[in-house]
């Protein structure tokens, strides 16, 4: 009897094991793949020609689409567009896409930043934004639930270091910043199972933010 429940023990010790190597391996090819070289500068190129046309990025999207597609692809299905520039989050069980957030000047009230997101590891996105809500630069972090945190730190302290070079050498017309590429949380099976957070996968730049 004891050494059944021994043996047991070992053969769903050895399967949970194994079991969590094959998930924090897809997982990692996962996050890699989103990380790609050739992947991360498309899905940002959007909001970008936006920003370089109107002088701050789109408030959805949606909108950037329709700018991309009335500007450069006029014959172009917007399915299509979307799909050529990469906007499909592979964590999504759903086939959802990367959620954009742009992040809104408190003063401007116009986006200087955004965010895209990621459903993550458990494949869900938790986090529900729509066009008609507003997250300011200075305290976006509040308001999302997200894996890596640390990123939000990183963007504050970078935040503070422009108010302090403009108190120093006052206005300052532009400033262009990329932030450092997130990187990727460690894999957790109480996340892949239970997680209600989201993945920061880019932040990014920083512009004319004063």
């Amino acid at each position: 009897m004891i050494l059944t429940i021994l043996s047991l023990v070992v053969i769903l010790s050895l399967s949970s094991l194994v079991l969590w190597r094959y998930l924090s391996g897809k997982y990692v090819e996962t996050a890699e793949s989103i990380r790609d070289y050739f992947m991360w500068p498309t899905y940002q190129r959007l909001p970008l020609e936006y920003y370089n046309s109107f002088g701050y990025y789109p408030r959805s999207m949606d909108e950037a689409v329709d700018f991309y597609q009335q500007t450069y692809w006029p014959n172009m299905a917007k399915k299509d567009l979307r799909a050529q520039q990469f906007l499909t989050d592979p964590f999504a069980r759903d086939g959802g896409e990367f959620l954009y957030i742009p992040l809104y000047d408190y003063y401007k009230k116009v986006p200087v930043s955004f965010i895209f997101l990621s459903a993550g590891v458990d494949g869900k996105m938790d986090n529900e934004v729509t066009p008609s809500d507003t997250l300011y630069l200075n305290n976006w972090w509040v308001k999302l639930d997200v894996y890596n945190y640390e990123e939000a730190i990183l963007l504050q302290d970078f935040c503070e270091r422009w108010d302090e070079t403009s108190n120093v050498f006052g206005e300052v017309e532009s400033l262009d910043y990329y932030p450092p590429y997130p990187d990727i949380p460690r894999f957790r099976m109480t996340d892949y199972l239970w997680g209600k957070k989201d993945w920061i996968v880019q932040l990014g730049p920083l512009t004319g933010l004063y």
